[in-house]
């Protein structure tokens, strides 16, 4: 956790962006290569699919950013999707997804966007944010619904009070040595800098031989 921390220490003051891309791009690899979320002792999750969102007012103005206040000043926990405008407090059920926020102050927004993962020792991961969200309502609600019922919902938000999600790979089910490829993220057409900006980051290349591209890369 200690490498996560500084590399966001030291994003807070970076003012260059090349280099700040550089270290976004140096948090999703950590995400990617070492890190899992921990729901539960038997629900556990390993990111292979990862998109950055930093937000800072001087120095890296990306709109894409929702700006929720759960998006700041919450290093290690969850932030879930809101539907539209982004400062409600109601859960998105359909085109959500899950953060993880790295943000440890008030000045500056920071997530890691979880798109696609493994959950536990499963042989198929789980590609795409929604399906995701939907795998964890599932667990944390025990439901099979094709809609979240605003009971589910708030059970869903409880998980966003915990601190001790975030916590380094337990039994490590990603392929050892992979190595994390970037690109631009998915959907982010609102800007110009940042839409370039290679924030998305993927691992378990090889799959792409075996799966259909689309699948493969959340959409």
């Amino acid at each position: 956790m200690d490498k996560i921390k500084t590399l966001t220490r030291q994003l807070a003051t970076e003012t260059d962006k090349g280099s700040q891309v550089e270290i976004l791009q140096q948090l999703v690899g950590e995400m990617l290569q070492g890190y899992m979320i921990k729901i539960a002792p038997h629900f556990r999750i390993y990111p292979i699919e990862v998109e950055a969102y930093y937000y800072h007012l001087e120095s890296f103005p990306d709109t894409s950013v929702h700006t929720h206040e759960l998006q700041k000043s919450r290093f290690g926990q969850l932030y879930f999707h809101r539907q539209k405008p982004f400062d409600t407090d109601v859960i998105l059920d359909e085109g959500g997804g899950m953060d993880v926020c790295l943000s440890d102050s008030d000045s500056f927004f920071l997530t890691l966007f979880i798109r696609s993962a493994r959950i536990n020792h499963e042989v198929d991961a789980v590609y795409g944010p929604e399906k995701l969200l939907r795998r964890v309502a599932e667990y944390v609600c025990s439901i099979k619904a094709d809609k979240l019922t605003p009971q589910d919902i708030q059970k869903v938000k409880k998980l966003e009070l915990r601190d001790d999600v975030l916590v380094r790979a337990e039994k490590e089910v990603r392929p050892k040595g992979s190595i994390a490829i970037y690109s631009s993220r998915i959907g982010v057409d609102t800007n110009k800098y940042y839409e370039k900006a290679s924030l998305r980051g993927i691992i378990e290349i090889d799959n792409l031989e075996r799966r259909p591209l689309s699948q493969h890369l959340g959409k």
